[in-house]
């Protein structure tokens, strides 16, 4: 008798049943996924309607094998973002404010005459550019009505300042040439020696024309003796930091006959001997301060004319008082 034979281990079928889900069985272990209609569940804008099946009974629980159940999701849909009351919607950013300065677009019913640019917009300074900077209808406007527009006035909100102005020495450059207040000057030709000038020792300057920078006449020292002096003051306010500048000529004993100037009694210069026309500048501060010409002989000789001039004073930033 034959036994049988049997067949290897490693050569027999592993046969394993396969299990078939069917189409109801449940998703729930995929929880991030949508649901039926596609769409995020948890999205608060989206508005579904109910699944109903082919009986049109909504409250029935439909089958998912029939395939004549429908689904119908709608969400919350967005804005034509072409109406004034779109712009309240952040959807609609984009067309209610393009460039981002806080105003809408008159297209939309807003102030924004130029929703293109950002420095464009009502409360934006009009700068001269051929631009209407703050939407009032005006390219570089007017804004103090003083007459002269933005690309002229170097201060278009104070109707005070502007070009030609009556520059006052208090501080602002009222007539816009870039200074505090035009320069004070006195050249000793029509005006003379007025009040502002203080004079003191032994004899007094006087106006002459033997001498002169410019013009006709000069101030020139008193005919003084051995150990006096002429002396010349000017008391100035300087509203912003400005100077004092001047030019002088003389003929003197060198070394002893000298012209000394001195700003609050503090000496800045002194000249002796025989020399031209000469220009002097000093740095003022701001405040009051006393500036003084001195002609001073020592106690012995005399050369030449033995007598010192000034001319064409100019003080910056300031007026006499």
């Amino acid at each position: 008798m034959i036994g049988r034979m049997r067949t290897p281990l490693h050569t027999r079928l592993l046969w394993i049943p396969f299990v078939s889900l069917s189409c109801g069985g449940s998703l729930s272990h995929y929880p991030d996924r949508p649901d039926r209609d596609g769409v995020d569940p948890v999205d608060t804008d989206d508005v579904t309607v109910q699944t109903q099946d082919d009986t049109g009974d909504p409250t029935q629980t439909t089958d998912p094998t029939d395939t004549t159940d429908t689904t119908t999701t709608t969400t919350d849909p967005a804005p034509d973002c072409d109406r004034p009351a779109d712009c309240d919607d952040p959807r609609c950013d984009d067309a209610c404010d393009n460039d981002g300065d806080g105003e809408i677009t008159e297209d939309l019913g807003g102030r924004d005459c130029n929703d293109r640019d950002d420095e464009i917009h009502p409360g934006a300074d009009d700068v001269c550019d051929r631009k209407d900077n703050d939407c009032d209808g005006t390219v570089d406007d007017d804004s103090d009505r003083d007459g002269y527009d933005v690309c002229d006035d170097c201060d278009d909100d104070t109707r005070s300042v502007h070009p030609g102005a009556n520059d006052a020495c208090n501080g602002t450059d009222s007539n816009c040439d870039g200074e505090d207040c035009d320069p004070w000057e006195e050249d000793f030709e029509a005006n003379g020696m007025g009040a502002n000038w203080v004079q003191t020792g032994a004899v007094t300057w006087y106006l002459g024309e033997d001498w002169a920078h410019r013009g006709l006449q000069s101030s020139l020292s008193g005919n003084i003796g051995n150990s006096e002096s002429s002396i010349l003051t000017l008391t100035v306010d300087i509203t912003s930091p400005g100077s004092v500048t001047f030019f002088h000529k003389g003929v003197t004993e060198s070394g002893y006959d000298k012209l000394l100037f001195k700003i609050d009694g503090a000496q800045q210069g002194q000249w002796s001997g025989n020399w031209g026309w000469t220009q002097e500048s000093y740095p003022l501060t701001v405040g009051v301060h006393d500036l003084q010409w001195t002609y001073r002989k020592d106690g012995s000789q005399s050369q030449g004319a033995d007598q010192v001039a000034i001319d064409d004073v100019e003080i910056e930033n300031g007026r006499p008082l």
